[in-house]
């Protein structure tokens, strides 16, 4: 799909005369070959069938054994309820991928300089094909577990028990530091629960991992929760209008021991460069004079006290149900505190004698994340008809608390105070119109003030006449929206029934990268109809058209003034869409010669996925705003349209 995107006909022939042709050839610049000066792709030929042809198939062999044994042993000779447990599961998974890669004659062509209206082809030949076979993703893990539980109840009480030891072992061969990853601890619960009026739970964790040095390997991760049933009490009147009411509120911690970056075990001793820079020391070794001494360097600094990462959540919610249980309301207030994350400090002591980054992380980050969720729902039923709609809204916006940054002279280039997956860059302030502005423009650090009527033009934040990293402030929202909201609706007659799911999002945000923004990217990809139409020319802001992109250039890079990263290719991610729509039919299996199968349900159903999108800043350039920005690489806006049958027997 990208070599559709980013091949074009000057340099992708692809099918002539029967041919599959994968360029041209002739010299660069010559008759046969005019253009090659100027579209020498830097991405190769780009040629999607010439791609699809050659590239071949994987078969991919997977093996997974799945091996599981548990016993278990009621103990009710001893107490009622209680019971003990033990489970061993052991896996090993083993794949290979086998490639088969078919020669396909391919061919270049030119124009025949005799008579130009004849093609000359040249290549053609073919050879046998080619196999490859290799391994990945090789893994075993062995999970034990040992427990004993107990639950009982007496005069509306119910109370139940648990303690559970467990450990698992993960084994990757041709891990880098071939050492198996594991993780073993205790958990323990109990929970009380009164006539389904009042609730209590409380858990607790003692885990370990090998990913942290001994004395900080294990940590206690509690957590409570408690409810409240209003309705259930005897004060509380029974009603049509409010018919069930619940509060609840918990809390618990939580650890994270993948820490993730290009080293597993942080804590390990410094390692020490050999063979480095030395002295000539002395006049005689015995059998050299001046004998040269090699010595050696501090290379990667370790920390030996990185530990768990943990995490404090808080939730208070409500339930509640009005009209004999048609109307539903479901609300939940939410709180994170995320504390001891790994993070790379900005500064470091001069005494340290390595690079910044020779230098381990530290557990001093703080981030912090709340928002609520909100869920009402109606259903109902009348006759032969039921209905159903219901709406969901979630809000979540978290904030760096601390970083360990270097200290900046100005508070907009500080990722403190902002959310994580916060966009940096320079704040564009409408093109280049008129010689004046050209003229008048600060200094731009990142071009050597390389500009041109139809340039984008930068802010200066700062206003000390330059364009520079000082200028740097955040752009949009983070590409992972603040809102996230759903419709669901039904409706059924008798067997027939429909369902409609609209989603969408509010406040985020997504960057076109240059891959996507700049005509003919690395002298090949397109340029696209969006760009053309909304392209600055003196022309068009004469004539006060409106203007969304910047002169039209040929062999740009990410370097040039249009193209430095800035607001101006930051794009909302706000969408709403039809995101499903089901038509089915169940059929009644009770009557008539469908009773005397072997069938106990049947339904046939018509279903269409993604839908239709609702006109928002990226379907009007072609990209689903479902997808994650970063990536030069985009899929395009598809739907799917399916129909099926399920049986039961």
């Amino acid at each position: 799909m990208q070599y559709i995107y980013e091949g074009n006909p000057f340099i992708s022939p692809g099918m002539i005369d029967g041919r599959l042709v994968n360029g041209f050839a002739g010299t660069a610049g010559s008759e046969q070959n005019p253009l090659a000066v100027k579209t020498g792709s830097q991405l190769g030929s780009q040629n999607a069938i010439v791609s699809l042809l050659t590239a071949g198939t994987n078969s991919i062999f997977n093996s997974l054994l799945d091996n599981t044994i548990k016993l278990e042993h009621t103990m009710d000779y001893l107490l009622d309820g209680l019971r003990i447990y033990g489970t061993v599961n052991y896996q090993d998974n083993y794949n290979r991928i086998v490639k088969y890669k078919p020669s396909i004659p391919t061919y270049s062509v030119q124009r025949n300089p005799n008579d130009p209206t004849v093609l000359d082809f040249f290549g053609g030949g073919m050879g046998a094909g080619s196999f490859e076979s290799w391994g990945y993703s090789n893994w075993n893990k062995l999970y034990l577990d040992a427990g004993i539980d107990w639950h009982g109840s007496f005069n509306g009480h119910n109370v139940s028990g648990l303690v559970l030891a467990k450990a698992s072992r993960y084994t990757m061969p041709g891990d880098s530091y071939n050492v198996a990853s594991g993780v073993m601890g205790f958990v323990g619960r109990v929970t009380y629960n009164y006539k389904d009026r009042y609730m209590a739970e409380v858990n607790v964790g003692y885990n370990g991992t090998e990913q942290f040095a001994r004395g900080r390997r294990f940590g206690w991760f509690p957590a409570y929760s408690i409810g409240w049933v209003p309705t259930s009490e005897k004060f509380f009147p029974e009603n049509d209008i409010l018919t069930f009411l619940k509060i609840r509120a918990s809390y618990g911690e939580v650890g994270n021991d993948q820490l993730g970056g290009n080293r597993r075990f942080y804590y390990l001793p410094n390692t020490y460069n050999l063979n480095q820079g030395g002295y000539w020391l002395g006049n005689s070794d015995g059998s050299s004079q001046n004998p040269y001494w090699v010595g050696a360097t501090e290379g990667v600094i370790g920390n030996p006290d990185i530990t768990w990462e943990r995490a404090k959540k808080y939730d208070v919610g409500i339930e509640a149900r009005f009209f004999r249980n048609r109307l539903s309301l479901v609300a939940d207030w939410f709180r994170e505190d995320r504390r001891n994350i790994l993070t790379t400090l900005g500064t470091i002591p001069i005494i340290y004698g390595v690079s910044s980054d020779k230098v381990p992380p530290v557990n001093v980050g703080i981030t912090k994340n709340q928002g609520y969720e909100l869920l009402l729902s109606w259903e109902d039923q009348i006759g032969n008809w039921r209905y159903s709609l219901s709406g969901d809204v979630s809000y979540s916006r978290n904030k760096i608390v601390y970083k360990a940054e270097a200290e900046n002279p100005y508070p907009w280039m500080n990722q403190t105070g902002f959310s994580i997956g916060q966009r940096f860059g320079l704040v564009s302030d409408g093109f280049f119109n008129t010689n004046e502005e050209l003229a008048n423009r600060p200094y731009n650090t990142y071009t050597a003030n390389r500009a041109t009527l139809g340039d984008i033009r930068y802010v200066d934040l700062n206003g000390d006449g330059l364009i520079d990293n000082k200028d740097i402030a955040p752009i949009g929202y983070p590409n992972y929206p603040e809102y996230h909201f759903n419709v669901k609706a039904s409706v059924g007659w008798k067997g027939f029934d429909l369902r409609v799911l609209f989603i969408g999002t509010a406040n985020g945000s997504y960057y076109l990268n240059s891959g996507y923004t700049m005509p003919f990217f690395k002298r090949a990809g397109n340029a696209w109809k969006w760009m053309y139409d909304g392209r600055w020319t003196a022309e068009r802001y004469a004539a006060g058209k409106k203007i969304t992109f910047p002169r039209m250039t040929f062999d740009t890079t990410s370097s040039d003034n249009n193209y430095l990263t800035s607001d101006f290719w930051m794009k909302s991610s706000n969408f709403f869409k039809i995101k499903n729509i089901e038509l089915g039919y169940t059929f009644d299996m009770t009557r008539g010669r469908l009773a005397r199968s072997r069938i106990r349900a049947l339904r046939v159903y018509f279903n269409a996925n993604n839908v239709y999108t609702f006109k928002n800043e990226l379907t009007d350039i072609g990209i689903d705003p479902e997808t994650t920005d970063g990536s030069t690489y985009i899929y395009p806006l598809t739907s799917v349209f399916s129909f099926g049958i399920n049986l039961k027997f």
